[in-house]
């Protein structure tokens, strides 16, 4: 009904409307959903919070508004939403930066369990996540299982950029010469890539984790900054 009444028709005023027009049953569902809607301004309220404190090395402050997050997150969308997954990452996030490996990894594998289920193929937080279980395996000397996250991280993110150049090379072939340099280029990068897909199972050598976890973990930790510094933007 608020479609009909026009999209800047707040919940309030339909409510009342509704209220008017005595169908107590509507603006009864109408106020909920407007609670609902306050609640997760709220838990997006204290996830940037949670954010500028693990900035400022708060993690115990950072921790309780991420805790705080998926209490309200739960109690609107259930158990079982991405956002919890997400939320579920994050605080996985603050007890590796506490350097509490044990239950990092429990949050972590909840994020897992939950993403695995809701998050579509062509997102970026399953990776992410998967790639901090594999830094706190790591961290915790227990390679043989850093090294399976890994390669789940490295599976994902191949097959993304695979993607990507797939699509660009489809736009550049359109556009341009079919043998101007950008598509010999283009063309160059999907054969390496699909030959690291091809052999990425076949890493035997827990060496080569420990060699590139310092540069891997890096490039995470930028991930997740991008990542938030985009829903700052977008807002």
């Amino acid at each position: 009904m608020k479609q009909k009444i026009g999209d800047s028709t707040s919940l309030d005023s339909l409510g009342k409307l509704l209220l008017r027009m005595d169908e107590n049953e509507k603006a009864r569902k109408c106020y909920e959903r407007m609670i609902d809607e306050a609640l997760l301004m709220v838990a997006d309220a204290r996830l940037g919070l949670g954010w500028a404190h693990l900035r400022c090395n708060n993690c115990d402050e950072s921790l309780k508004q991420f805790e705080e997050v998926l209490q309200i997150r739960e109690y609107v969308l259930g158990e079982d939403h991405s956002n919890i997954g997400e939320t579920y990452c994050f605080i996985g996030e603050v007890h590796l930066e506490n350097e509490d490996y044990e239950q990092a990894l429990i949050d972590l594998h909840k994020a897992i369990k939950i993403q695995e289920k809701t998050l579509s193929s062509n997102s970026l937080d399953l990776p992410a996540t998967y790639d901090s279980t594999e830094n706190a395996y790591t961290l915790m000397k227990k390679y043989d299982l850093a090294l399976e996250y890994y390669e789940k991280t490295l599976k994902i993110l191949y097959s993304k950029a695979l993607e990507y150049y797939q699509k660009s090379l489809e736009i550049s072939r359109k556009t341009l010469p079919p043998r101007y340099q950008n598509i010999i280029e283009i063309e160059i990068a999907i054969r390496q890539i699909e030959s690291k897909m091809k052999h990425s199972s076949n890493i035997q050598s827990i060496n080569i984790l420990q060699n590139i976890h310092s540069l891997f973990y890096k490039n995470y930790i930028l991930l997740f900054h991008v990542r938030f510094n985009c829903l700052i933007d977008l807002e």
